[in-house]
């Protein structure tokens, strides 16, 4: 079986650009997250960055740095964890 540090790194290695690094690391988390019994229950749905619609998102405040992503999943559990 592969460690995590084996498959990010075949990921590193294979990768064409930034995006696509990202978008295989999304899909090894979306299957954990599918399968772990741990989760696979909490969650109803896991999605990509891509299949995300994101409206009413606010401007960083001045100074505040901001332009990356916050992820967090809709969990059975009465809300975002």
């Amino acid at each position: 079986m592969s460690t995590l540090n084996d498959i990010v790194d075949t990921y590193r290695v294979n990768s064409k650009s930034e995006r696509e690094k990202g978008t295989y690391f999304e899909e090894l988390i979306r299957t954990y997250f599918r399968h772990e019994p741990s989760f696979a229950d909490l969650y109803s749905d896991v999605l990509l960055t891509t299949e995300c619609l994101i409206t009413d998102i606010p401007e960083p405040e001045a100074g505040g740095g901001g332009g990356g992503h916050d992820h967090g999943g809709m969990g059975g559990m009465g809300g975002m964890m």
